[in-house]
């Protein structure tokens, strides 16, 4: 069976870290901004 916990880590994956950002909600999990990140910092941000 498995764990509720993996099973929010996949909705996770599935929804959050595939939104694009908009001029309203900047989604850190996919995008970056160069002003202020490091060159990878979306991929960085969902290993944490």
């Amino acid at each position: 069976m498995m764990s509720w916990r993996l099973k929010f880590w996949e909705f996770l994956e599935a929804k959050l870290f595939t939104l694009p950002s908009s001029p309203e909600l900047f989604n850190q999990y996919r995008d970056t901004d160069a002003s202020f990140d490091l060159p990878g910092a979306d991929a960085i941000r969902r290993e944490n």
